[in-house]
């Protein structure tokens, strides 16, 4: 069952990775705001703008720091795989990271403050919960 957890967590935040994407080329092209010369010439008919648009910018702050937080979770959880860690500890974990990747992402497109903030430092909790989880597991499990 923890590979389930495991796989729902992966596509999970793989299409949340893939929404901020999207973000940014549809309003890159619906707006023709491009910063690459080649994007520029061949999508918008036109010079490159001097800077991205501020949501598109938003879009990739918000996926820099999946790329700085998203991989050590779903390490950890490969690790408390390997250890065949209980279920239940390891699905609320997943749920309650997946969920604040989810409100951060959100927090980042349409800015929130403390919320961003909040929602970024319970997916922090959650994966230092369960790096403590896993050293019990390796000590004393």
């Amino acid at each position: 069952m923890n590979e389930v957890t495991f796989a729902l967590t992966v596509i999970v935040l793989f299409l949340k990775g893939f929404t901020l994407a999207g973000i940014q080329g549809i309003n890159r092209l619906k707006s023709g705001v491009m910063v690459r010369p080649e994007d520029a010439a061949c999508f918008a008919k036109q010079a490159p703008a001097a800077q991205e648009l501020k949501i598109v910018e938003r879009a990739q702050n918000a996926i820099r720091n999946d790329l700085e937080n998203v991989p050590y979770f779903l390490f950890l959880m490969l690790a408390y795989l390997v250890l065949h860690g209980p279920v239940l500890p390891l699905q609320i974990y997943a749920a309650i990271f997946v969920l604040s990747r989810i409100g951060h992402s959100y927090f980042y497109i349409y800015p929130r403050q403390p919320h961003r903030n909040r929602v970024y430092l319970m997916g922090m909790l959650m994966s230092m919960i369960l790096s403590g989880h896993l050293l019990w597991l390796c000590f004393l499990g």
